[in-house]
């Protein structure tokens, strides 16, 4: 066959399985390794960029939801608004009136003094955490920290029975695509004279409650462990 024979055999030679101890060089991990640390840091980089621009995302969802209480309570009024908004937290005040004309509401207002003379004025004043990483054990848009400042005479009254304790108080968190969840707390007091001579005990509440992203969908769970309430007279009313 002459030359054609060495052209099969070559053919043949080219077609031989690879020996038993042939060996495929290993993928290099040195790259992997450049690549994840390289991710790390531009997440790193980008970090302090993310939660900046979480301030605007809260501001806009805080927006919302005021728009959300004006529509579901006309009875109250935003009075004022301040948004100060920072590069890692956020500090935001809201004013808000309820029952202007408490006299016309309420026929026996006109001896409740000073109490009925002026519509409830309450300041909740909130510190904003930007996320995503918003806490200890906080994961989401924002954590929001509350605190209830009452004005006028009802500030007084609250005063005699809490002192300098906040009444009132809130941790939230906002999700990432709406919804979220808050705890509200209201400290315990032991039994307390009133101006009037009655006296008042409160166990404390603490109030959990998640909603959904349209506020379709609202959970509660509240605790309020005692409430006692003993008039001038000596009779006592106890709620347990």
């Amino acid at each position: 066959f002459g030359g054609d024979a060495g052209f099969i055999r070559l053919r043949m030679e080219g077609r031989r399985a690879p020996r038993e101890n042939a060996t495929i060089a290993p993928y290099p991990g040195g790259i992997l390794k450049k690549i994840s640390l390289a991710v790390i840091a531009a997440l790193v980089l980008l970090y302090p960029v993310i939660v900046w621009l979480m301030g605007y995302a809260v501001e806009g969802r805080m927006d919302d939801t005021l728009a959300q209480i004006r529509r579901q309570a006309p009875y109250l009024t935003v009075v004022e608004r301040h948004f100060r908004r920072g590069w890692y937290s956020s500090h935001v005040d809201v004013t808000f009136e309820a029952f202007h004309d408490v006299r016309g509401l309420l026929p026996n207002a006109s001896g409740m003094g000073k109490l009925g003379a002026a519509p409830l004025r309450v300041t909740v004043r909130s510190v904003i955490h930007h996320g995503p990483i918003c806490g200890m054990h906080c994961l989401g848009l924002a954590g929001i920290e509350s605190r209830f400042i009452f004005s006028g005479p009802v500030r007084s009254a609250l005063s005699r029975v809490y002192g300098s304790t906040d009444p009132v108080t809130i941790h939230s968190r906002l999700g990432f695509f709406g919804g979220g969840d808050a705890t509200l707390l209201s400290p315990a007091f032991k039994d307390t004279a009133l101006a009037d001579g009655a006296r008042l005990g409160w166990g404390g509440l603490v109030a959990t409650f998640t909603y959904s992203r349209d506020y379709d969908s609202i959970a509660l769970l509240a605790t309020a462990p005692r409430a006692m309430l003993t008039g001038m007279d000596g009779k006592r009313l106890e709620i347990t």
